[in-house]
């Protein structure tokens, strides 16, 4: 099982330079490549301009194939105001907690976003030292 955060890359940018008429398009655009490219998993906005999927029954190479897909599918969208998003996927084994895999997740993010946006980073004990 892996558990997936995504984050909409530059959105307070989108939001501020034109309107949060655009920003809810946007918001939606992105909400419906996820829809129709997770058919099958769980997945729900958690406010803001983040997202999470769950994937079962996926092994690593399935979740970052899928995640992988998801993030070209949003940088090709050639809409009005393109966007790209930064994923950070986790591994969720037995025993862990929603919050133990949510907080990986979110540390997978985070190195996503600072290591240049618009990619996944699969979460590693590495990315918990650093933070």
């Amino acid at each position: 099982q892996y558990l997936a955060m995504i984050d909409i890359d530059n959105f307070k940018r989108v939001n501020d330079r034109f309107g949060h008429d655009v920003g809810d398009e946007v918001l939606k655009r992105v909400a419906l490549h996820i829809k129709a490219s997770m058919a099958g998993y769980e997945f729900a906005r958690l406010g803001g301009e983040e997202f999470a999927i769950f994937f079962h029954g996926l092994d690593q190479q399935g979740a970052e194939q899928r995640v992988a897909a998801l993030c070209q599918r949003v940088r090709e969208d050639v809409g009005e105001h393109p966007v790209t998003i930064s994923i950070g996927l986790a591994r969720v084994d037995q025993g862990d907690s929603l919050t133990t895999a949510l907080v990986r997740a979110d540390q997978a993010l985070y190195e996503a976003k600072h290591s240049g946006k618009d990619r996944f980073v699969l979460w590693s004990s590495q990315l918990a030292e650093q933070g």
